[in-house]
């Protein structure tokens, strides 16, 4: 039965993520980091994985900051 339910909660995990990549994302204006967390609210999966497609490659390069 828990077992069941794991898929729901690696999408919400996912999902929660990239509400917060998109709400912290210095690179966008403040409507547009509106826009995608209420599109990724709205329309889970497909709002994950588009944000993901389109920011993803962006953020894979963007340089890893170490605070020592």
């Amino acid at each position: 039965m828990a077992l069941a339910a794991l898929p729901g909660l690696i999408l919400l995990l996912a999902e929660i993520a990239v509400i917060v990549l998109a709400l912290r994302d210095p690179s966008l204006p403040p409507a547009v980091r509106l826009v995608w967390a209420i599109a990724i609210v709205i329309f889970p999966l497909i709002g994950t994985v588009a944000y993901l497609v389109v920011h993803g490659r962006r953020r894979l390069r963007a340089p890893v900051r170490r605070d020592a």
